[in-house]
């Protein structure tokens, strides 16, 4: 069934000029049905390919090792063996992040801080965006604790960033930060993250998180990102908030229940 989105239209005060329409879309409490084997069968492939490539690394690390040792006396040799190892340790990491996509089943429910899994990602975030995306990072030092699998946060930060990527082909700057909030009803854990690319029209707004829902060319995206991204907060009892409008780029806000284990006080905002 197709998300019923809920829009509301904001408008500046009177007097501001010609007002400029803000579409605001409130992700629905009902879940949106992703289509499962799909999933798990991409999941098998990237894990499966992750797993042959991390082989094949290991061999280079070995033999980079060895290598280092005969080379102990040449320090230009030296050097470029230290960047193979380099290297080979960035593809390992590279590799543990693709097989904790895959398999997320493979871990439990646990208190954890998502800045910390931020933290660990910064390096695969990079290397998606290349050189034309500017990546601003603010995470929040007294950040509370969610409950879920680590795995569930990076998928959900991979998905919104590589989105808000394809939303800027030209390049641009996206925004990523993380704090503590409350409402009326309870306090969460926000991660943000902002574009500043093409933004989008009530149309768009309106079938966001439709699973195959997709602007893009054809061959350039499935239209799963974002609906696994709500069917990941929505399993979590959070909530995703989406602002945006044409020519002014988009700003997604995740909410997550915050454990009750932060004694500091919380930002009060309207959600």
């Amino acid at each position: 069934m197709p998300a019923k989105a809920q829009l509301k239209t904001l408008s500046k005060p009177a007097g501001a000029g010609l007002a400029e329409r803000k579409l605001r879309i409130v992700a629905p409490p009902k879940a949106i049905e992703v289509d499962a084997n799909n999933l798990a069968a991409i999941g098998r492939l990237v894990g499966s390919v992750a797993h042959d490539f991390n082989n094949l690394l290991t061999g280079i690390m070995l033999c980079s090792e060895l290598l280092a040792g005969g080379v102990s006396n040449d320090q230009r040799l030296l050097r470029q063996v230290r960047a193979i190892q380099s290297a080979g340790q960035h593809g390992a990491d590279l590799v543990r992040q693709l097989m904790t996509v895959a398999r997320p089943h493979d871990q439990r429910l646990a208190r954890l801080c998502p800045n910390h899994v931020i933290a660990g990602m910064t390096g695969l975030l990079s290397r998606l965006l290349g050189e034309n995306i500017v990546l601003e990072t603010s995470l929040a030092a007294d950040l509370g604790q969610v409950e879920m699998m680590s795995a569930q946060v990076l998928q959900i930060v991979l998905n919104l960033v590589i989105n808000a990527r394809d939303a800027m082909p030209a390049g641009g700057r996206i925004r990523l930060s993380t704090r503590n909030v409350s409402d009326s009803a309870r306090c969460w854990v926000e991660l943000l993250v902002r574009d500043t690319g093409a933004g989008m029209d009530k149309e768009t707004l309106a079938r966001l998180f439709e699973p195959y829902f997709t602007t893009k060319q054809a061959h350039t995206g499935y239209g799963l990102g974002l609906a696994t991204t709500f069917g990941i907060v929505e399993q979590c009892g959070g909530k995703i908030v989406v602002e945006s409008q044409p020519g002014c780029g988009a700003t997604f806000r995740v909410l997550l229940p915050l454990l009750k284990t932060v004694p500091k006080l919380m930002e009060r905002d309207s959600l």
